[in-house]
């Protein structure tokens, strides 16, 4: 995200939440965010916040996409999305009843330049 930022992609990160405050700390220096904090629910209490980055252990990415859709953010979970079958059904649903975006993957980044250097490595 950072390297998309410096790119002129047109999006601001306006907040970071982290529990470990070494990470917090240098995840808002990285990125210039002017609000952390240790609760995810005070991010997506934010009415200038309108989509979230997730990016978590494994058993958290479900239960915060549906609470930021709720919230009326769209949501990046990296994956995985959620942590069984049961609860990426819930989050379908909550994507059908709040008309919010949640797309997962590995990282926010463009995947051609990422693709062209994972198939140069290999041939090298």
């Amino acid at each position: 995200m950072l390297r998309m930022l410096e790119e002129g992609q047109n999006f601001k990160i306006t907040a970071v939440c982290d529990m470990y405050e070494k990470r917090r700390r240098l995840a808002q220096e990285n990125s210039k965010a002017e609000f952390t904090t240790l609760d995810y629910r005070e991010v997506l209490a934010r009415p200038d916040i309108d989509a979230v980055v997730i990016a978590t252990p494994d058993h958290w990415p479900g239960t915060m996409a549906l609470a930021a859709m709720e919230a009326g953010k769209d949501v990046y979970p990296e994956k995985p999305m959620t942590h069984t079958i049961e609860e990426a059904k819930v989050v379908a649903r909550k994507m059908r009843e709040t008309g919010r975006s949640c797309k997962s993957g590995r990282r926010p980044c463009r995947p051609t330049s990422g693709g062209r250097r994972a198939r140069r490595s290999r041939t090298e």
